[in-house]
Parts: C-alpha cells; sequence; structure tokens
C-alpha cells in the first residue's frame, strides 16, 4: 500500500525485556556457547529474535523494491539491564536505569542509501530528543518556527558534513526514587568530554568523569576538580529552570525519630 506514498513504521519490540523468555531452540544454541562477558544464553536468544524480525522487516522492503529509499533507524531506549546476570555493556559501568554509560549510552545504528557512506561512524554525542526533528529534515516536513524543540536535526552528522557536536551540553534527569534498589533522584549534564551525575538524596553529592580519558567511570574526579564541578553544576541548573524540570524538593511533612 505504501509502494509510491511516504510512509512511517515506529516498531517497538518488547525484547530484550525482563521477563527473560525465548525459544527453547535458540536458548540451547547459545547455551552450547563458551562464556564471554554474556553469560545468560535466554538473553542471548532474545537479541537473535529481535534480529530476525528486523530482518524480516528490511526483507519486505527489499521485495517491495522501496529499500534503498527508506531511512531506518535502529536504536534503544537504554543500556542492557546488568543485574541478575542478565547482561554485560562492557566496558561501561552499570547498567540501565543508572546514570552510568552503561545505563544511558545505546547503539544507533541508521541505514540511508546514497546519503550515508557504508561503514560510516561518527563518536559525536546525540539524543533520543533529536530524532523528531532529523525525521522532519529528511522527510522535508518543516516545523512550525513557534514549536520549541529540545532535540537538533544530526543529519549533518550522518552525511559527515559537522564534525562538531549538534549540542552544547545533554542533560538527564530523574527526579524521583525507585522503589526495587533504593536508587535516589539524581541529574546528569555531559558536555564535550566532562559528565557530572548529581545524586540529590540527603546531603547533595556529584561524581565528575573524563569520558575520553576514563570511559568505564572508575575514576571521580569531583573532589580533585571544585571548579570543574561549580561550572558544570550551573549550566546543569540553568537548563533545568529554562526547561522547568521537576526537581526534588524537602517533603515539608517529613518528621524525623528523635
Amino acid at each position: 500500500d505504501h509502494y509510491d506514498k511516504h510512509f512511517f513504521l515506529n516498531m517497538c519490540h518488547y525484547a530484550v525485556h525482563v521477563p527473560l523468555q525465548a525459544k527453547d531452540s535458540l536458548v540451547q544454541k547459545y547455551a552450547t556457547k563458551t562464556p564471554t562477558n554474556h553469560k545468560n544464553p535466554v538473553y542471548a536468544a532474545m537479541v537473535e529474535s529481535v534480529d530476525d524480525a528486523v530482518g524480516s522487516i528490511l526483507r519486505e522492503l527489499e521485495e517491495l523494491g522501496i529499500l534503498y529509499r527508506t531511512v531506518i533507524i535502529f536504536t534503544s531506549d537504554n543500556g542492557g539491564l546488568h543485574k541478575g546476570n542478565a547482561t554485560s555493556n562492557y566496558p561501561l559501568r552499570s547498567g540501565k536505569a543508572f546514570p552510568y554509560e552503561g545505563g544511558i549510552r545505546v547503539p544507533l545504528i541508521v541505514f540511508w542509501k546514497g546519503k550515508i557512506t557504508a561503514g560510516y561512524v561518527t563518536d559525536e554525542p546525540l539524543s533520543s530528543i533529536d530524532f523528531f526533528p532529523t525525521i522532519c529534515e529528511i522527510t522535508g516536513i518543516e516545523i512550525p518556527p513557534d514549536l520549541v524543540l529540545d532535540g537538533k536535526s544530526f543529519v549533518p552528522v550522518l552525511n559527515g558534513e559537522q564534525k562538531e557536536p549538534i549540542h552544547e551540553a545533554l542533560i538527564w534527569n530523574y527526579p524521583h526514587y525507585r522503589d526495587w534498589d533504593n536508587t535516589g533522584p539524581y541529574s546528569i549534564i555531559r558536555k564535550s568530554n566532562w559528565k557530572l551525575i548529581k545524586w540529590w538524596d540527603g546531603e547533595t553529592t556529584y561524581e565528575l568523569y573524563n569520558l575520553k580519558e576514563d570511559l568505564g567511570e572508575t575514576t571521580n574526579l569531583a573532589i580533585a576538580m571544585p571548579d570543574k564541578v561549580k561550572e558544570l553544576e550551573e549550566e546543569l541548573t540553568r537548563i533545568l529552570n529554562e526547561t522547568n524540570s521537576k526537581v526534588p524538593i524537602p517533603n515539608p511533612n517529613y518528621e524525623t525519630d528523635e
């Protein structure tokens, strides 16, 4: 039906997600493999099922003769779940729902025949907030001038025209608690290779990392570099205020036991 029409398909797989469940035949395939950093055959089988499903879509596009005039974006909403021996995000630290790179850095693969050189790789940081303006530019849809967007089109990054980051800074804001592991609220700012994590619970604490030199976030530089912490926190605060973002506030009804 869409051979000669514009179309948009948003395919959100449930996998890979808990509960971990997969086809028995695929589980057995991975159960016989030698474990590496990845040790869970059920998780691996789920990844292969996602791969098969994506392949089915690509084959259909190819059979319709429209594969090479279709833009395909493949990504994830968070890093892999590292709890319970599900998977490994090595060399990144931690995983899903945490402020470290293992939780917020995800794969992004874009196929665009004739526009993106095969095998082209960029290290420029992008965000899911950039998808909407990017798709609008690709499809020639004009964004209303009064529509306020946090994202920016990354088309110039895809075709290699822009070598600099499209964002001066990126932020993540998680202003609440999780009951399943007692993780408190946090906010993050990344600017160039610097990343600051601000923990809001109780007495505010900070973690500062240089991702270029320490991708695994093993060395907290916050105490050694208070000026950098101050610089990044001021910018983080400014952006949170400008975007009217929610931040934790003291509970006026909280009482402590004396």
